[in-house]
Parts: C-alpha cells; sequence; structure tokens
C-alpha cells in the first residue's frame, strides 16, 4: 500500500512556533506529521512527478491517521507554492499558518541565521530601513541583501538545500509580510480551509490554542498532547571556541538533573543583538498599515497579541 500524502500544511511563517506546533500534533494519537518536519517539497526543486519521493516522507504514519501533515515555512512566501500544492494535493486540503509580530519574527529570523554567522551585518543596518513604507522599505531590502552577497556579507551555503531562492533566509522584512501571501492562499482554496494562529496565543495560552486548531482539524480537542507546555527551536547563540564546544558536549551528555549542566550550557552563550525600545517602535511603524489590512482581512485580535 503506497504512503499516504498529506492533508494538513503548516506553511509557516518561519520563527512563528511551526516546530512546536509539528511536535503537538505528532503527540496526537490522531495524526501523523512527515519525517524529516520540513520536506520543502513545494520550494526546493519542485517537480509534480516527483510524487512518490514526497510520499516517502510520510512513510512512518499510522494507518489510522486522520491527520497527515508537515510544515514547511518555505511555503508561504513562496509566490509559486499554493499553485502547486493544489496540483499535487488538490484544493480540500486544510492548512494551519502561524504568525508572529512582525519586530519580533524579524529580530528570531536574525538571530536564527546568527547561529551559523551566516549574515555579518549588523541588525539595525538590515532591519530599520530609510522609510515609512513598507512597500519601500521590501524594495529597499532586496537591492541591500543582493549587494551584501555581492561582498560576501552573507553567507547563503548552509541553506541552498531548503529553497530555490538561496537568499530566502535572509529577507527579515519580506517573510515578516504576510497580507499578501495568505491574500493568494484564500483565493486559490477558500478561507474555510485556513485557520491563522498567533504565535502569540499558542505560546500563552497552548491548551486552548491546541483545542481550536484541533476543532478545526476534525481530531479529539479533549486531548491534550503530553509536550504541549514545551517550546521546541528556541534560538540560542553559541560562544565561539573548541573549548566551548567541547564543554557543551560534555554537558549534554550529563543527566538534566545536575545542576551545573544547567550554567554549563548558559555560561557559553553568547547575546543575542536586540533593537532597543525606540528602534522597534521605528520598526512597529513600518508594519502598521500591514497589521491593520491582517485584521480587516482575516479579523485578527492583534491589538491584544501584538501591541
Amino acid at each position: 500500500m503506497p504512503h499516504r500524502l498529506p492533508n494538513l500544511l503548516i506553511p509557516g511563517a518561519a520563527k512563528s512556533g511551526t516546530t512546536s506546533l509539528y511536535h503537538y500534533l505528532s503527540a496526537h494519537p490522531e495524526c501523523g506529521m512527515s519525517l524529516p518536519k520540513e520536506p520543502y517539497f513545494f520550494s526546493r526543486g519542485y517537480s509534480p512527478h516527483a510524487v512518490d519521493r514526497y510520499r516517502s516522507y510520510f512513510g512512518k504514519v499510522a494507518d489510522s491517521a486522520r491527520v497527515v501533515g508537515e510544515a514547511s515555512v518555505t511555503y508561504l512566501s513562496n509566490p509559486e507554492c499554493a499553485e502547486r500544492i493544489r496540483t499535487v494535493l488538490g484544493d480540500q486540503i486544510k492548512f494551519v499558518f502561524l504568525l508572529r509580530n512582525p519586530v519580533e519574527r524579524a529580530m528570531s529570523a536574525f538571530w536564527h541565521v546568527g547561529k551559523l554567522s551566516a549574515d555579518r551585518r549588523n541588525m539595525r543596518d538590515v532591519l530599520l530601513p530609510p522609510t515609512t513604507s513598507l512597500q519601500e522599505a521590501l524594495k529597499w531590502e532586496h537591492t541591500e541583501l543582493h549587494k551584501a552577497q555581492a561582498n560576501n556579507r552573507v553567507n547563503v551555503r548552509p541553506y541552498v538545500q531548503h529553497h530555490d531562492d538561496p537568499l530566502w533566509n535572509f529577507k527579515y522584512l519580506r517573510n515578516s509580510s504576510y497580507v499578501e501571501d495568505l491574500k493568494r492562499f484564500r483565493s486559490m482554496f477558500g478561507k474555510q480551509q485556513m485557520l491563522i494562529v498567533l504565535s502569540e496565543q499558542l505560546r500563552r495560552d497552548p491548551v486552548s490554542t491546541f483545542g481550536r486548531i484541533a476543532r478545526f482539524l476534525e481530531i479529539d480537542p479533549q486531548i491534550a498532547p503530553p509536550n504541549l507546555e514545551q517550546e521546541y527551536n528556541t534560538t540560542e547563540l553559541v560562544k565561539r571556541g573548541s573549548a566551548v564546544r567541547f564543554a557543551r558536549a560534555i554537558a549534554r551528555r550529563m543527566p538534566s538533573r545536575f545542576a551545573w549542566r544547567k550554567r554549563v550550557l548558559q555560561s557559553t552563550l553568547r547575546k543575542k543583538p536586540c533593537l532597543d525600545d525606540p528602534q522597534r517602535r521605528q520598526l512597529a511603524v513600518l508594519f502598521d498599515d500591514h497589521n491593520r489590512t491582517l485584521v480587516q482581512e482575516f479579523d485578527l485580535d492583534l491589538e491584544t497579541y501584538w501591541r
């Protein structure tokens, strides 16, 4: 019997809790999720004739699973993915979109590439454009990113396997702009196939938020996965040097009950670069109109969660 294709996709946004939701659903008895978490089938070397390869990512899913899913965050902002998804999976597939405050998501995405020192620019230089227009800011980001690549200020090599666009991970502002992407999915699949969840909701109230997701997926909302309080894929920046790597390797082998294990791991972390409060407000202004449109188009409670 051939492996099943998914009836659920979690297409993003990146750094918005998709890994956590993937693990929560994996722990629900009525769900089966892909291995790996992100197959990138529709955003990397796509071919509609490679469906058997795509099926293989779901080979561990039980026959009894009502929901079969995957969570490739590159699908949301790639303008070609929605049509590709419909071609392969049809128009009855369900989507859960996790959206995070654009300011926090952009900073987190910068930290994410910082783990590999892939972006050598200053956070302020990439997140604070010389304009208050989001559309102008996206053009500015595009230009500055290509300049940075030409000057070897960004290293795309660790990310080429994830996306046909090697610069995708460095588009901090573009990948924090959700409106047009969501409209594209809505026009192709209909709003009844889409559930939009704010990642801040999932973090603050995981039980009720997961229940809402479960009802949308038509699985038992009374079953709370045992890992529901755990957060996954949080970004940590580690100090450089062989001594640090050695200390962390030793600490990780120790049982978690030893207090010094946590102290060693914490002491080997470096501070994350952050925007100060005025800079955060400057970046937030850039997304004011964008966020108002999100509220109007998709009826989201951004006032409570994205102040």
